[in-house]
């Protein structure tokens, strides 16, 4: 993906908006920049975040065309860096309070298996990758750790063995990936003996 095609469609969307440049700049930053965490990072952001700005369009019909290519040239630039959709598995998706199920069949029979794997649209090295990219921010319900607080947190994805299960449980941690707890209380959607 040829970065100066995307830093163009940025450019264009700058004139095509009434957004506040730096604002457009600090999405171009994030997506570009080396030093953005991985974990800030995902296939549906890159689909989304250009779309924030539809509202601020100043002629629709002609700035809509440059939100939609910019989009499809920031996911495939993430597919190119190795994200991929649907990497968790049905467990790391009901600690997180989703019914984890999704397009993914028999999800509730395979709770350790990520569920691209499931649906046949993933290598195991592609979900590999992809979990080691970034981990599931901003919505594990704590309670499932012991917690009290009621704060929703993160989860960091552990590693799947070579028929694309995971490993161990689950591991929260807060937005800077520091450990809060390594171990699910008893009653927690599928904890492992």
């Amino acid at each position: 993906m040829n970065p100066e095609e995307i830093r163009e469609l940025f450019e264009r969307l700058k004139e095509a908006t009434t957004k506040p440049k730096e604002e457009i700049e600090r999405l171009f930053e994030k997506y570009l920049s080396e030093t953005t965490s991985t974990h800030r990072l995902s296939i549906m952001g890159a689909t989304i975040d250009p779309y924030n700005f539809f509202y601020y369009l100043i002629d629709k019909e002609r700035g809509l065309p440059i939100i939609e290519q910019l989009a499809e040239k920031l996911t495939a630039l993430l597919h190119e860096r190795g994200y991929r959709n649907n990497v968790e598995t049905y467990q790391e998706h009901r600690l997180c309070g989703s019914s984890g199920s999704g397009c993914n069949p028999n999800a509730e029979e395979f709770p350790y298996t990520v569920g691209a794997i499931l649906n046949g649209k993933i290598t195991i090295e592609e979900a590999r990758r992809a979990r080691e990219l970034g981990y599931l921010c901003g919505n594990a319900y704590s309670g499932h750790w012991g917690f009290d607080d009621g704060e929703i947190y993160c989860i960091i994805l552990p590693e799947i063995d070579d028929n694309g299960l995971s490993v161990r449980d689950p591991v929260l941690v807060d937005s800077t990936g520091r450990i809060l707890a390594e171990k699910l209380v008893d009653g927690a959607p599928y904890k492992r003996s």
